[in-house]
């Protein structure tokens, strides 16, 4: 008997080894389970987190894109008028008649404008440069544009002014 109250308590010992690996193998399954659902839970709140700042900013596009649009469509208002002046052809001038003595002579002396006063460009020419400046078209191409369309005796500077206000 002395064979099996060995083999019957090594058969115990056995068991409880057995028994307590079980035990343990549940014990980290379950911490592995909740960690596990703890990590989902963090996952599912920064998601919710992200959408939520997604929708926010899409809005806020949405707003800027209205606000261009109306911003869009008000410049072409206020150039329409502009191309159509500038497109139309200049009359013929009237031949006139032969100035009196004392007309010629005023039209002799030189305007009374200050040395500093730099020459307006025509409100046709500005409006269309700003558009094309708004319109994203390179600065190249509007000052080609001005030339062959304008007699601008400040065109560089109505360029630097236009494109500075579109932020080009």
């Amino acid at each position: 008997m002395d064979e099996q109250s060995s083999a019957a308590v090594a058969a115990q010992r056995v068991q409880a080894i057995v028994e307590a690996a079980e035990a343990t193998a549940r014990e980290i399954e379950e911490k592995a389970l909740e960690e596990a659902a703890a990590h989902v839970a963090n996952a599912q709140g920064s998601v919710a987190a992200l959408v939520e700042q997604a929708t926010a900013l899409q809005r806020q596009m949405d707003e800027i894109a209205a606000a261009l649009g109306s911003l869009k469509a008000a410049v072409d208002a206020m150039t329409a008028p502009a191309v159509e002046v500038a497109a139309a052809p200049e009359p013929e001038p009237e031949v006139a008649a032969e100035p009196e003595p004392e007309a010629a002579a005023a039209e002799l002396e030189p305007d009374p404008k200050p040395a500093d006063a730099a020459p307006k460009a025509p409100e046709g020419a500005r409006l269309i440069a700003l558009n094309m400046a708004l319109s994203g078209k390179p600065r190249e191409e509007t000052a080609r544009y001005l030339r062959e369309n304008f007699d601008l005796e400040a065109e560089e500077q109505l360029l630097d002014e236009v494109y500075a206000k579109a932020g080009s």
